[in-house]
């Protein structure tokens, strides 16, 4: 059905929208429905309009008509009541529809198109050999190859790729038949420091009958060098492996990989994830009934959150402290892969710790590394409960544990990262619904087949806006080198009340937060001067006891 025909009723009056949850708090206005957006607006200059894309739309709930319910996927939910029951059903039917598109190419990023300022920030992304070279990876120990060009070898990898310099090309082929989805042991970060490698690949094909492949072994193995032994770190619990390996996956066998050893890591089934997001959702939709504390509890979500951010600091212990190589892998190694992947290099490298650092992380081990995001993230109904899972939702939350500031907590590393929590969130709503097609499909091929970046816009160039940015970076930010180790005790893993408490704001947002920011700028400034001046003032300092120490050297001499 066109998108047009599907409207029954473009432009409903004498709307009311429940304020901030309370009961008896209502605006009225005019509730508009156009071909990829609805708009709430009472036509006051004080009241701010409420604009969604209808994809943003998760659930229509038209029970007690005239009351309509819209839970939105950004976990906003909006409570309107209409003037009769008719038109509930007619404006319910037509959401139902519009939310609900077959197909991504009739999203609205592709009938889409803004200027963008020209002296914004623009976000450079690292070619691969830039990526090597900025690693300071040996060339005479790893190489960029070109086996996946034209995605032949695998669709849901990038077309180039860091591997052992002694391993050929055949042998490339050969391993990814052994894997899930060909998804062959690749290089995602190289340590400097201990000159060891953090891989990622998809479960190798053992199942029951412990299956052996030479050429996988050899390619594992040549990661080694000067080391004996190196860990892979599996994504599943036991239980979840055994499952696996009854159906011909698995794990790599100590018998035929002695040098590899293996660590189960019991963090929660990503068909999980979906249904503790719902319960904390449910949760936080009432925090004023006295077991809110104990159904928070009961979602399960902060104790994923603690889980991956312990698999992640036994994956930095490993790579930073012990020296080894480490193969990270569950299933498909396309969810909870990619979180302790990108979740360690943040801890690891300070260069994903800055704003351009961290577009860069999303892009090659989120995009680039085959993140299903329109699959788990329902951008079409093609994409069943059951495909769904917040995976990235979950890893921005491991990073809002450890990084951004805000007015209220400052968390544990406040002045290491460039970002702060509006950063993350805006990158989360963006995920699940926009304007942009940076996170449409679920593979680079898919993206570079249909030229995506041709016929959408990105996200990047929309948040390179001054302006937007500024609101978004810590005005606290002090580059730190140093590796990161986090606190996970539990009274340490809070709740992202931003995310997950977020209220319908229908009143202007007043200046505080923007006169904060520009008093902490300025302060900061004011701190950047005055270490200027004691630096100065040290260099004079300095000089002068020079020159003192000439003269007694020189009347020492005389006598």
């Amino acid at each position: 059905m066109d998108s047009i025909e599907a409207i029954k009723c473009p432009i409903v009056d004498h709307v009311k929208l429940q304020c901030n949850g309370a009961a008896n708090e209502y605006l009225e206005g005019s509730l508009c429905i156009s071909a990829f957006h609805f708009i709430f607006s009472t036509r006051r200059q004080n009241v701010k309009d409420i604009t969604v894309l209808h994809t943003g739309i998760e659930s229509v709930d038209k029970k007690l008509a005239p009351l309509l319910c819209l839970k939105l996927k950004d976990l906003r939910v909006l409570n309107f009541e209409l003037p009769d029951a008719e038109t509930c059903l007619s404006v319910a039917e037509s959401l139902l529809v519009l939310s609900q598109p077959e197909r991504i190419d009739k999203l609205h990023p592709f009938y889409f198109f803004t200027p963008h300022a020209e002296d914004g920030h623009h976000f450079e992304l690292e070619t691969t050999q830039q990526t090597f070279e900025r690693w300071g990876c040996d060339p005479g120990f790893l190489r960029i190859t070109d086996v996946n060009k034209g995605f032949k070898v695998c669709e849901s990898y990038p077309q180039q790729l860091i591997v052992p310099l002694d391993i050929k090309d055949e042998l490339l082929l050969k391993s990814s038949i052994f894997r899930q989805f060909k998804r062959f042991p690749v290089v995602c970060y190289y340590h400097r420091k201990t000159q060891v490698c953090l891989l990622r690949s998809g479960q190798p094909l053992c199942g029951t009958a412990q299956t052996r492949c030479s050429e996988d072994i050899k390619l594992l193995n040549s990661f080694l060098v000067s080391r004996s032994r190196g860990k892979v770190l599996d994504m599943r619990s036991s239980s979840l492996l055994q499952q696996r390996t009854n159906k011909g996956g698995g794990s790599e066998p100590p018998m035929h990989y002695p040098q590899w050893k293996l660590l189960n890591i019991d963090v929660p089934a990503t068909s999980s994830l979906l249904q503790s997001l719902q319960k904390l959702v449910d949760a936080c939709q009432d925090t004023a009934i006295s077991s809110w504390f104990s159904r928070l509890e009961a979602s399960g979500w902060l104790g994923h959150v603690m889980s991956l951010l312990l698999a992640t600091m036994m994956l930095v212990q490993e790579i930073d402290i012990e020296g080894n190589n480490v193969l990270v892998h569950g299933d498909s190694g396309r969810d909870l892969t990619l979180l302790a992947t990108s979740l360690a290099q943040v801890l690891l490298d300070p260069h994903c710790r800055t704003v351009t650092g961290f577009v860069g992380l999303i892009h090659r081990e989120w995009l680039d590394a085959g993140h299903p995001f329109s699959l788990r993230n329902g951008h079409t109904c093609l994409s069943t409960k059951k495909d769904q899972a917040p995976v990235f939702l979950l890893f921005l939350d491991c990073v809002y544990q450890v990084c951004p500031p805000d007015l209220i907590v400052m968390r544990q590393y406040p002045c290491s990262f460039q970002i702060n929590h509006s950063f993350l969130h805006t990158l989360f709503v963006h995920s699940y619904f926009s304007s942009y097609g940076t996170f449409l499909y679920d593979t680079p091929r898919e993206r570079c087949k249909l030229k995506l970046h041709e016929k959408t816009q990105s996200l990047w160039s929309y948040l390179g806006d001054k302006k937007l940015l500024r609101t978004m970076l810590n005005p606290l930010y002090s580059h730190n080198e140093s590796v990161l180790i986090p606190s996970i005790v539990p009274q340490n893993i809070v709740l992202w009340s931003e995310c997950y408490l977020y209220k319908v704001d229908l009143t202007e947002i007043s200046n505080t937060i923007s006169s904060t920011l520009a008093a902490m700028e300025t302060l900061v400034g004011k701190n950047e001067n005055l270490h200027g001046k004691v630096d100065a003032l040290q260099k004079e300092l300095k000089s002068l006891q020079v020159a003192v120490m000439k003269k007694l050297e020189t009347k020492s001499t005389l006598l």
